[in-house]
């Protein structure tokens, strides 16, 4: 008889072995031909029959949990403007045969986080898609009354009957940007007596992507232009 140890998981693996060694030992003694077996020997019907008992308990008691991946972790920061960003990030055995990296973002004064960014053949190439999702996804403007996320920054201007909020966020194009310090601003134009919106990415300078979005705005919506004393 063979003894259980170590609780169910110990359990699983050595019923693996159950399983693997009998089909094992069977290929060998049909290739020996069972020569000087011992008397009263196991014979190969007996070794599959155990075999198959085994499997049945094997599946009564689920898979075998996956060895956890093997890793190496450390931590970094990143500062943008008044962003400053804490990365966690590891190097992994990943399924035990190769190196991978994983990263993790976070705004340490928000909270917000890019959750974890994995596998990727590099540590900065983890790191920096960690930093693009934060920014990207998690700190961007949301409602014209929200708090501005440390990447962003608003202004209003009175009109005759209106007030218009200009929105700015930096932002990334794409992860080679984040290596390279490279930012563009997306902007946002709101009516606030009005409550509508009008929005446009990708510019080289704040100042530009707040007019274009000003502009969008009205273009749109030739009522606020109206009210706001833009258009006749």
């Amino acid at each position: 008889t063979r003894a259980w140890t170590h609780g169910p998981n110990a359990r699983r693996s050595e019923l693996s072995e159950w399983i693997l060694c009998p089909l094992r030992c069977a290929g060998r003694m049909r290739a020996m031909g069972r020569v000087g077996a011992a008397p009263g020997a196991p014979s190969v019907a007996a070794f599959a029959a155990a075999a198959a008992a085994a499997a049945a308990i094997l599946l009564l008691l689920g898979p075998v949990p996956a060895r956890a991946d093997v890793c190496k972790c450390g931590d970094a920061k990143f500062n943008m403007g008044n962003c400053s960003v804490a990365i966690h990030e590891c190097g992994c055995l990943h399924h035990i045969t190769k190196w991978r990296y994983k990263a993790t973002a976070t705004e340490t004064h928000s909270g917000a986080s890019s959750g974890t960014q994995e596998w990727f053949k590099s540590k900065d190439g983890a790191g920096e898609q960690a930093i693009f999702v934060l920014v990207n996804q998690h700190l961007v403007h949301t409602t014209p009354t929200s708090p501005d996320p440390c990447n962003c920054f608003h202004q209003d201007t009175k009109l005759p009957n209106c007030t218009l909020r200009s929105t700015v966020c930096a932002m990334f194009n794409n992860t080679g940007d984040v290596s390279a310090g490279k930012v563009s601003f997306h902007a946002w134009a709101t009516d606030m007596t009005s409550g509508d919106v009008a929005e446009v990415s990708q510019y080289a300078q704040p100042e530009a992507a707040a007019a274009q979005a000003a502009a969008e705005l009205f273009n749109t919506h030739p009522a606020d232009a109206k009210a706001c004393g833009i258009s006749d």
